[in-house]
Order: C-alpha cells, then structure tokens, then sequence
C-alpha cells in the first residue's frame, strides 16, 4: 500500500477544504471589512491638509456627510469598501491644478462653515480661493488607497478570517 504525495493531490486536497471553508472564510472577510470602517473613518479624521503646502488643519470632515458614508457592502466573493459621497473621489485623488474653478454652489457653503463667515462675506471670497485651489490643485489625502491602509485593511481581514476559522474548527 502506498500512500501518494504530490502536487496535484494536494491541490485537489487544498480544494476540497476551500469548498468546505468557504462559508467561514467569506464571514470572516466580511467582517474584517465591517472592522475596517472604523479604521477608515479614523483615517479620514486624521488625514492631511488638502492643500499642497501643507497649510491649513488636517482631516478630511467639514460637516461629517464624507465621514458618515464609509461603508462595508457583502459581496457574493466577499466585501467592497467604499465611500459613495459624491467628492469622495476628490478627497481620495486629489485635484490636479489648472482643472476647473470649483463650483460656487459647492465651495461657498464650505467657506462660510470653515471660516465662520457671513453668505455676503463668503460670496466675496469665492474667487480667490477658488482661483487658488484652480492654480494649486488639492493634496490627495489617499484615505483608503495608500499601501499602509491597504496593509492595515488586509491584516484586519485576515485576522478576522483566521478567527473565525479557529471557531470552525473548534465545533468539528
């Protein structure tokens, strides 16, 4: 009697135990993505000024409506996170410099919660800081694609699966 160790027998081995772990491993990622909202939200409270010299506070929170919008969403292959406020894009890119004059509709609002001004006051320096960011662009604060938040969403994950592994194999 012999007993055969091969690659392609243990890939057919490592097959068998995926199908079998496949309901675990998936809770396991969910919930590290689940985990990794709160993460991400502490990122977005802590990230850099916008703009490129540096100048300014850090933190990409105006009113709390970007902050609020992290979400985990299950997935039939796992979890997506995402942050679906429309200028999420530009908080997480970046603007490059020459693009378009920020909309007033947009920009005003935020004059005025930032600086503490009056819509007349506020409507006054509309231009120069739209002029401003037009010429320098904004600093991607890169909230959930810098390598050291992908790294850290990562381990979360993967610590969350191997719990609840350890779970699994615990009941057999």
């Amino acid at each position: 009697m012999a007993l055969v160790l091969n690659s392609r027998e243990f890939a057919r081995y490592h097959q068998r135990l995926a199908q079998e772990f496949n309901a675990t491993i998936m809770r396991g990622v969910r919930a590290g993505a689940a985990r990794a909202v709160g993460y991400l939200v502490e990122r977005t409270r802590t990230a850099p000024p916008a703009n490129p010299s540096g100048i300014g506070t850090g933190g990409a929170v105006n009113t709390g409506s970007f902050i609020r919008r992290w979400r985990s969403v299950p997935t039939p292959t796992g979890a997506d996170l995402l942050n679906d406020k429309g200028y999420g894009p530009i908080i997480e890119r970046g603007r490059r410099p020459g693009g378009k004059m920020v909309p007033r509709e947009a920009l005003i609002p935020w004059i005025r919660r930032r600086l503490g001004v009056s819509a007349k006051e506020a409507a006054r320096a509309y231009f120069p800081i739209a002029r401003a960011i037009k010429r320098r662009g904004l600093f991607a604060r890169q909230i959930l694609t810098a390598v050291p938040a992908q790294q850290m969403i990562l381990e979360m994950v993967r610590r969350e699966v191997v719990e609840e592994l350890n779970r699994e194999l615990g009941k057999k």
